[in-house]
């Protein structure tokens, strides 16, 4: 799909690693926030090749939630030439700094609240104020990340695994004291999820995943969990 635009082959390379894996989940929410297949179509059209335009923008944080964040706004465009339609959407005029509009899942629900959304989430919310999360806060901060803090979590999670492997591993770090270390490895994640990451010799995905789900409460005019951690075994197959 890429069009390519000004981009030289080395940067059209990194752009159809980084972003045009996201097409399918591009499409799925312009179909879902715009009710139009069509409009959807021509709005993920229009995303990528802004997308494409902006691309020496992209620090290749996270692909997903940079072509995201466009295509979001994209619709909140198009949208806004519908309000004969008596949609509720409330529009951001700075389509293009997407460091600074871009959201997740805890800023949608409260966009659009909606009771009868249910966001089913393996991370914690930054409504905890968990430590950790000031801790995140505080390296975005120092950082200068234009990313919303509530991003972070996942790159976080990985260091904590690279943080603890290595000290395992002992040093120097040889290839075959980190593949040991990373075949028995437990992560406290302090939260961040409902429980640690855990590694062994045949499973380097993790041995338990965690489930939480909230949504928007009306009355309460906030987001509330609806049910907290569900430990789910993954097995190996």
């Amino acid at each position: 799909m890429t069009h390519e635009g000004n981009l030289s082959p080395r940067e059209l390379e990194r752009f159809n690693q980084s972003v045009l894996p996201y097409l399918d989940a591009a499409h799925n929410l312009a179909r879902y926030l715009l009710r139009d297949a069509h409009d959807a179509e021509d709005a993920v059209q229009d995303s990528f090749l802004r997308a494409i335009r902006h691309f020496d923008g992209f620090r290749g944080v996270d692909g997903r939630a940079w072509i995201l964040s466009i295509v979001r706004n994209t619709c909140f465009t198009r949208l806004r030439g519908r309000r004969s339609s008596g949609e509720n959407v409330e529009f951001n005029e700075e389509i293009h700094t997407v460091g600074e509009t871009a959201s997740g899942p805890e800023e949608e629900l409260a966009r659009i609240k909606d009771p009868d959304f249910y966001v089913i989430g393996t991370n914690a919310f930054f409504e905890d104020n968990l430590p950790i999360q000031a801790e995140i806060r505080a390296v975005a901060h120092r950082g200068n990340v234009k990313y919303p803090v509530t991003y972070l979590t996942e790159g976080y999670i990985v260091g904590l695994v690279i943080e603890t492997a290595l000290k395992n591993a002992g040093w120097p770090p040889t290839p075959q004291k980190v593949a040991g270390a990373m075949s028995k490895l437990k992560v406290d994640l302090k939260g961040l999820r409902g429980g640690p990451l855990e590694w062994t010799k045949d499973n380097h995905f993790r041995t338990r995943q965690y489930y939480r789900v909230w949504h928007w409460d009306a009355q309460k005019n906030a987001v509330v969990r609806v049910q907290d951690w569900q430990a789910i075994d993954v097995a190996r197959q």
